[in-house]
């Protein structure tokens, strides 16, 4: 004899209700899987020259503009508030979201490789006072270790900046 649950009005066989309610719940637990391994496998965006690169995919010798193996290839990830080396993604210095720092990498990270006027760079990381920004004690205050910093960063007099994304690898910078 079958058994009967009424509802507003309505009578549901006992069984359908119990299987609709498994269905749903097995349906739930099934999308939750697949979103986390959609999560998992979806690759964190870096700032890698003026290239976007899947954290995934980053095969260092596509971007390097020498042929030595032994670089140091830089990488600023703004989600963490990083510079990372692209190849390994291990942080080489983390800064804080939004303060100067981070406003200074994050600009010359979007122009490597180019020569910066301190005119420019300080009306992009300093607009509220551009004529107290100076270039080489911004770079002073990024806190970086001598030997990267002077081989990240080629300053021309007083007034302009080159970020280095690619360095080439020492004995003591390894």
């Amino acid at each position: 004899m079958n058994e009967y649950i009424s509802l507003a009005g309505y009578s549901f066989d006992k069984s359908l209700v119990i299987a609709v309610v498994v269905f749903f719940l097995l349906l739930t637990v099934a999308l939750v899987i697949i979103q986390n391994n959609l999560e998992a496998q979806r690759p964190t965006q870096l700032s890698f020259s003026n290239k976007p690169v899947s954290k995934a995919y980053v095969d260092v010798n596509d971007y390097c503009d020498t042929q030595e193996e032994d670089v140091l290839q830089l990488a600023f990830c703004p989600n963490d508030s990083a510079v990372i080396n692209a190849e390994t993604k291990e942080v080489i210095a983390k800064f804080n979201a939004g303060s100067q720092n981070y406003r200074l990498l994050a600009y010359l990270f979007k122009n490597p490789n180019k020569t910066i006027s301190e005119s420019d760079l300080a009306s992009e990381v300093n607009p509220a006072s551009p004529d107290s920004f100076y270039i080489r004690k911004a770079i002073c205050n990024l806190k970086l270790d001598k030997e990267l910093r002077s081989k990240m960063f080629t300053v021309h007099g007083t007034k302009q900046v080159v970020l280095n994304t690619v360095i080439p690898m020492t004995e003591s910078a390894a």
